[in-house]
C-alpha cells in the first residue's frame, strides 16, 4: 500500500494533456512520470460501461504503476450513447499514437495497454490492432456470446436506465446481466445487428499482441469470455494468460491481488511483442513460430 508520504514524494503529474485536437474537450490524458528512468510505458484506460468514467478513476493504479517505474498515460475517450462504437476504440488508438509520438522518455518497444472493466475491453481492442501486449482486468470480450446467453431477459432491455448507477458499489456484487446488456446497447445505439462488429474475438490475427486476462469467477462480467478469447488467440498463435480469482470483485476491486502478476506479465510479453510488430508488414506465413 502507498502511504501519504510516498504519494507526496512522487514527481508532479502533468494533467489534461490533449492527444487528439478535434475532440480535445473530452479526449485528454494525464501522464504520470516516475522519478527515475522509466522501465517502460503504460497506456491506461478507465472503466465505466462505455457511458461514464474518467481517467481520474485510475489515479491510484497509475500511481502504483509509476512507483513500479512505469511512465503511465491515463487517457479519456468519448462515451456512449452520444459516441457509439467504434469511437471509443478510435480514441484509445489515438492516445497510443500520441504517446508513441510524444517527447516522454521511455522505450517504445516496452509499452503495454492496460485497462479495467470496459477499459479492459478497449485495451484488448488496441492490442489486436497494434501488436502491443495488453492487461485486461474484467474486460468483456465475448460480447455477442454474452448477449445470446442472456437472451432470456431481453424483454427487460428497455425497462431500466442505469445512467446514474453507482458502479463503484454495484460492480462488486456479482452478476447483473440487465445492467451489462443495457450498457452494451448504449454502445451500439440499440442496434443488435452490430453485436458481431463490437466483439473483439472475431478480430484476432497472428499480429495481435499477447494478452493477460483477469476475471473473478462470480463477478459482473462472465469469466468464460476470457476463455473464449484465449481460444481465439491460441488458434492464431498468439500467447495469452487467463487468471481466475475466487469471489465477485471486479476490475479495480482486485487490484492489490493481481498487480504484481500483471506487471510481471507486461515485462515478459515485451520481447515477443517486439518481434511480432517487426514482422507486422510481412505475410502471416513469414512470421516466426510462436509457442
Amino acid at each position: 500500500m502507498l502511504d501519504g508520504n510516498t504519494v507526496r514524494a512522487f514527481t508532479e503529474v502533468p494533467m489534461n494533456i490533449d492527444f487528439d485536437q478535434p475532440f480535445s474537450e473530452t479526449c485528454n490524458a494525464d501522464v504520470y512520470i516516475p522519478s527515475s528512468p522509466a522501465i517502460g510505458g503504460v497506456l491506461l484506460l478507465h472503466g465505466g460501461g462505455w457511458f461514464k468514467g474518467d481517467k481520474s478513476d485510475q489515479r491510484l493504479l497509475a500511481e502504483r504503476l509509476r512507483c513500479e517505474g512505469f511512465l503511465v498515460c491515463a487517457a479519456n475517450y468519448r462515451l456512449a450513447p452520444a459516441h457509439p462504437f467504434p469511437q471509443s476504440r478510435d480514441d484509445a488508438l489515438a492516445a497510443l499514437q500520441w504517446l508513441k509520438d510524444s517527447s516522454y522518455e521511455f522505450d517504445r518497444d516496452r509499452l503495454v495497454i492496460w485497462g479495467n472493466a470496459v477499459g479492459g475491453n478497449l485495451a484488448v481492442e488496441v492490442a489486436l490492432t497494434s501488436g502491443y501486449p495488453a492487461v485486461s482486468w474484467s474486460g468483456i470480450l465475448d460480447i455477442k456470446g454474452f448477449m445470446e446467453q442472456s437472451s432470456a431477459i431481453a424483454h427487460e432491455d428497455y425497462d431500466h436506465d442505469f445512467t446514474h448507477a453507482n458502479l463503484a458499489v454495484s460492480d462488486q456484487h456479482g452478476r447483473n446481466d440487465a445492467y451489462v446488456r443495457w450498457a452494451i446497447l448504449q454502445l451500439i445505439g440499440n442496434d443488435m445487428s452490430r453485436l458481431a462488429e463490437i466483439t473483439p474475438i472475431g478480430r484476432v490475427t497472428s499480429r495481435s499482441g499477447g494478452i493477460l486476462m483477469v476475471n473473478s469467477l462470480d463477478e459482473i462480467i462472465p469469466a468464460d469470455g476470457a476463455l473464449h478469447m484465449q481460444n481465439s488467440l491460441m488458434k492464431s498463435g498468439v500467447p495469452s494468460t487467463v487468471h481466475l480469482l475466487a469471489g465477485s470483485a471486479h476490475g479495480l476491486g482486485y487490484m492489490h491481488e493481481v498487480l504484481a502478476i500483471s506487471t510481471d506479465y507486461a515485462k515478459r510479453a515485451w520481447p515477443l511483442a517486439r518481434i511480432v510488430r517487426k514482422f507486422a508488414d510481412a505475410d502471416a506465413s513469414s512470421l516466426p513460430l510462436i509457442l
